[in-house]
């Protein structure tokens, strides 16, 4: 191998570890891969990503522990489909469709459930995990076989605590010390609060206490719906309900879905006979009306016929022909006057129903029992939607009015408002009008006829009117006696709308196990979380990691990259880690040697913005890679307050580049030769307080024409940008100043500030060098050297070919 790397050499001194620490490097211009860069992040901080996942999976482990297992039971209702006019006399259906699956979940059903089966208490003893809606738990819980509340108690929790003797107990509220309730045992415990409960302890109860919660029975309830979920089935004129519930003792979740169907089934029996017996009711309501209309109209023409028996009789003879004309006349008149007085009758009847319709009084069967408006088949049409309307929300409603809240029942109260209010109304006056109009045709017959009859009794148009409306009472009786029969038969012969199919039967295994999903999303939860903080500190590193925060943060073309030197850091170097620091000066050195004019020497300063970045190291092996390739090449320690490069050659520091400063020393007697015959060394000298003020004198820039005539490459080495003025001074005398950058340690902010003092300096930054890079990374990878296509001495090959060949 060739001894161009001073570290890598048995010809100069070891590398300069107090000044660069290890060099690293790889060497490219151009945009660093986004994935690349990921994935550097997440493999520089791979510990902190391993971290975060263990604690995922701790934590999701953790919460297992307090989980219970989950038992899913299911039962099945059928409901069936009833009403229509063939088969038997049946009632039409209590509810449709989806107010089935609203009674199921409505407090009306769950809060009996809730109370019969004590699902209101949580306890005792409860620990984390404990179910809050499956009432006592443990192998306590027969403590509470005979507890119950009364409807007005205080709920929170309690403490109960027995005697060692066993013979009394002591129950006090937590929060609230006054409800603190004593008495012996056999007594009954906590009347003050509202429980009804008799304590009776085992014997192993005796001297321990007992915790346990009261929840509110509403507040159970919405737990229970929360976790009932049903599903509606349709199959040919019947419908199935599939209902399943979950819970953590199989036993009794099964044992609360069935108490939840039974009170289903009876509370929608109940609804619905409460409906039918509110429908007769009605019914029979409007057939006793009907039956005092009908016997006021009976007795009124008995007594007209009564108080006129006596009178004397206007009966005349009257010759056949006008006899006939007589009687037809008469005929004629009287039904006129009928016909006028009935409409005249159901006109008064309709205009004082349509105004009570406005405040709500309106009944669909009085309007019914109207001539006109059984007549009026559009009338008749819209009455009779109205009274079926009342007569689902009366349904509905039941007596208790435990529906009141449902969507349906809005909707129907506003189907029945717009109804009764709008259409009503419309319809109503448009027969009032048609009304109108035929009594003005009427009374102008009516006139025209009495004319031609003068002769004809008052009484006999007064009885003819009163049988009319005998008639007519008759009638409407008749109607509504049908009807409320029909109720009454419905009512005798009603059957269930459902009824319970399958009922629920505890599994013997759980049906819901999360725990490993639980671990697995604590595993991935730690797993993203630690990604994403990789990343974000990543983003947030004000270190130079990357190519493209030099070439764009900083905007300098990068001349080379050196790989780390793990001799440097005091461990064991190889061959191809020699190959590799020597092909990455050599790619400076090119880049170099083509950013100055070929005519002339090559004169610069190299510097770092920070100190350990590795600038002397740089330095003096890029002065020994300039002598290697035959340039006759200074090396100047310019760094006058802690330069060491004395150290690195093996010579003394003094006299040196201050001495010749400072004094009459020449400059020739200032500089050292090295092993290497191209290659010369001026050491710093003289440690001075007016370092500064004499690197930027005259003399200084004498010394360096004079110098620039003599070799064809100067390295000057100074002080990093952040010592002070020395490395801007020095930069200045040689107008040119390569910048050193060390790979995750060199602080970005403090490099831009210090290049923008420079950009204000007659100072030419020819590039920047990335040292200390490990060429392993993915964003690196590329600027490493293939070691096997490495240069060799044709002795060396001499040697090795005998070993090779076979």
């Amino acid at each position: 191998m060739s001894t161009e790397i001073a570290p890598m050499t048995g010809n100069l001194p070891a590398s300069p570890l107090p000044f660069g620490h290890d060099a690293s490097a790889g060497s490219s211009v151009g945009t660093t891969n986004p994935l690349h860069r990921i994935l550097s992040a997440f493999k520089r901080f791979a510990w902190l990503i391993i971290l975060l996942t263990a604690v995922g999976a701790a934590t999701g482990w953790g919460m297992t522990r307090f989980m219970l297992p989950k038992y899913v039971v299911q039962g099945n209702i059928f409901l069936e489909a009833r009403g229509g006019n063939s088969g038997p006399v049946e009632a039409d259906p209590f509810l449709e469709g989806a107010q089935w699956l609203e009674l199921i979940k409505n407090p009306q059903v769950l809060d009996w459930v809730v109370k019969d089966q004590r699902l209101y208490i949580v306890g005792p003893n409860p620990g984390p995990g404990t179910p809050t809606r499956e009432g006592p738990t443990g192998p306590d819980a027969a403590l509470f076989s005979e507890f119950d509340i009364e409807d007005q108690f205080i709920p929170g929790r309690y403490e109960l605590s027995f005697a060692a003797d066993g013979k009394s107990w002591e129950l006090k509220h937590v929060t609230r010390p006054d409800l603190t309730d004593k008495g012996l045992v056999g007594d009954s415990a906590g009347r003050k609060v509202g429980m009804k409960w008799v304590p009776r302890p085992k014997q192993r109860m005796f001297g321990k206490d007992f915790s346990f919660t009261l929840l509110t029975p509403r507040e159970v309830s919405n737990r229970v719906a929360d976790a009932l979920s049903t599903n509606i089935g349709r199959t040919r004129g019947s419908r199935f309900v599939g209902v399943t519930y979950d819970g953590t003792d199989a036993v009794r979740t099964a044992r609360t879905l069935n108490s939840i169907l039974d009170r289903f089934v009876l509370q929608a029996a109940t609804l619905k006979s409460a409906s039918l017996v509110s429908t007769t009711s009605v019914l029979d309501s409007q057939l006793l009306a009907a039956e005092l209309s009908m016997r006021d109209a009976d007795l009124a023409l008995q007594d007209f016929k009564i108080n006129t028996v006596t009178a004397p009789r206007e009966d005349a003879p009257i010759p056949g022909g006008l006899q006939m004309t007589t009687g037809y006349t008469y005929g004629s008149y009287m039904g006129l006057r009928m016909v006028s007085d009935s409409l005249r009758r159901d006109r008064r009847q309709l205009a004082d129903l349509l105004g009570r319709a406005q405040t709500g009084g309106l009944v669909a069967d009085q309007l019914l029992a109207i001539g006109i408006v059984r007549n009026s088949p559009q009338l008749s049409q819209a009455i009779g939607q109205l009274g079926k309307l009342e007569s689902d929300l009366r349904s509905m409603m039941g007596p208790t009015g435990m529906l009141d809240s449902i969507r349906q029942v809005k909707d129907q109260r506003a189907a029945i408002a717009q109804m009764r209010d709008v259409t009503l109304q419309q319809l109503g006056r448009a027969v009032l009008s048609r009304i109108d109009n035929e009594l003005t045709d009427l009374d102008q017959r009516i006139g025209s006829t009495a004319r031609e009859m003068r002769s004809i009794p008052q009484r006999s148009l007064t009885e003819s009117r009163l049988q009319n409306e005998l008639d007519l009472a008759r009638q409407t009786h008749a109607q509504v006696r049908g009807r409320a029969e029909l109720a009454r038969l419905q009512r005798a012969s009603s059957l269930p709308d459902v009824k319970v199919l399958n009922y629920a039967v505890a599994p013997l295994e759980a049906s819901k196990n999360k725990k490993m999903v639980i671990i697995i999303l604590g595993v991935l939860g730690g797993l993203g979380a630690g990604l994403g903080l990789a990343f974000l500190l990543d983003l947030l590193d004000g270190r130079f990691r990357y190519a493209d925060q030099v070439t764009k943060g900083l905007g300098l073309s990068i001349l080379g990259v050196v790989p780390e030197i793990r001799r440097a850091k005091g461990k064991g170097a190889s061959a191809e880690e020699a190959a590799q620091v020597v092909e990455a000066f050599r790619t400076i050195r090119l880049n170099l040697s083509h950013v100055f004019p070929e005519s002339g020497s090559i004169s610069m300063t190299v510097t770092s913005p920070m100190p350990g970045d590795g600038k002397s190291l740089v330095s003096s092996n890029l002065a020994l890679s300039f002598a290697e390739a035959g340039y006759k090449t200074l090396l100047i320690d310019g760094d006058t307050r802690r330069g060491e490069l004395h150290r690195t050659f093996g010579t003394q520091r003094r006299p040196g580049l201050l001495d010749h400063l400072a004094g009459d020393l020449e400059w020739t007697d200032a500089i050292r030769t090295t092993s290497h015959p191209k290659l010369t060394l001026m050491p710093a000298g003289s440690r001075h307080r007016n370092a500064p003020e004499l690197m930027g004198s005259r003399k200084m820039h004498e010394l360096h024409a004079t110098l620039r005539q003599k070799y064809e490459v100067i390295i000057i080495d100074s002080p990093p940008l952040a010592a002070g003025i020395d490395p801007f001074v020095l930069g200045t005398v040689s107008g040119n100043l390569m910048l050193v950058v060390r790979a995750g340690s060199t602080e970005r902010d403090l490099a831009e500030a210090k290049l923008q003092v420079i950009d204000r300096l007659p100072i030419r930054l020819v590039g920047a060098v990335l040292n200390d890079v490990n060429t392993s990374m993915d964003e690196y990878k590329y600027y490493a050297y293939n070691y096997s296509y490495g240069t060799t001495e044709e002795d060396e090959e001499l040697v090795q070919l005998p070993a090779t060949i076979t």
